[in-house]
């Protein structure tokens, strides 16, 4: 009677989940940020629907997803699959559903037009470091590289949620047998190239210099920051980081 009743559990089938679906990701945005009066777009500034990415029993993806989309507040809403923003200065919440599932609510900011990218102040910066005793520095690490992104209006305000990229356009040349790049851009404590703005529109980079990987001296490096809008570039900063051995 005790094994009847241990095994009688075990025989019961699991239902099958509707639609093949067991699990669903967390709903992700293309962007962070929505204009008000735009649809949601990637990257490359193409319009870009929202997606659910489902799972089976066994964890592989469900493809062919018939999902659906609920916007939560007001500040923008739902075309079919396409996101569209209505009022600036809202944090939106959607939630996305397929078969018998939906998400947890996830959150995007919607924003003014991101017009124009400008240094917050001076685009020069000099950094000094020391390779002799007493003292042996390995790193030297530039001030933070800011800029704005703004809406133009009179006047102009800054644009949260908007993706500014960071890249080396020149570097120190790396001395023979060093290993990786002399410059490594950082946020902090951690290797990073790109930025999201905060609400004053601002973001920023650093950079470190790997000392042990040149020759010590006087060096010039340049690292710009991009953004851009549906495809379009907003602006160019070039930054000159001037690094001396004194």
């Amino acid at each position: 009677m005790l094994v009847a009743a241990w095994t009688l559990p075990s025989c019961r089938d699991v239902p099958a989940p509707e639609d093949g679906i067991a699990a669903l990701a967390p709903l992700r945005f293309p962007l962070p940020g929505l204009v008000a009066g735009d649809t949601m777009r990637d990257s490359t500034g193409a319009v870009a629907p929202l997606t659910v990415i489902a799972f089976d029993n066994d964890a592989d993806t469900v493809h062919n997803v018939q999902a659906t989309f609920v916007v939560l507040d007001t500040g923008a809403h739902m075309s079919g699959v396409l996101l569209i923003g209505d009022t600036e200065g809202k944090t939106v919440r959607v939630i996305g559903s397929a078969g018998a599932l939906q998400t947890q609510p996830a959150t995007v900011k919607v924003t003014l037009s991101p017009d124009t990218l400008v240094a917050v102040d001076s685009a020069i910066y000099h950094r000094t470091y020391t390779v002799g005793p007493p003292k042996f520095d390995t790193t030297a690490t530039s001030p933070d590289m800011a800029v704005l992104v703004q809406h133009d209006g009179t006047p102009p305000s800054g644009v949260e949620a908007v993706i500014v990229r960071y890249d080396i356009e020149r570097e120190p040349p790396v001395v023979s047998g060093a290993t990786g790049p002399s410059l490594i851009l950082m946020s902090g404590t951690t290797p990073s190239s790109r930025d999201t703005t905060d609400a004053n529109g601002r973001a920023a980079r650093s950079a470190r210099l790997r000392v042990l990987a040149i020759n010590p001296g006087t060096d010039t490096a340049i690292v710009t920051a991009t953004a851009s809008y549906r495809g379009q570039s907003i602006g160019v900063v070039r930054f000159t980081l001037i690094f001396v051995n004194q």
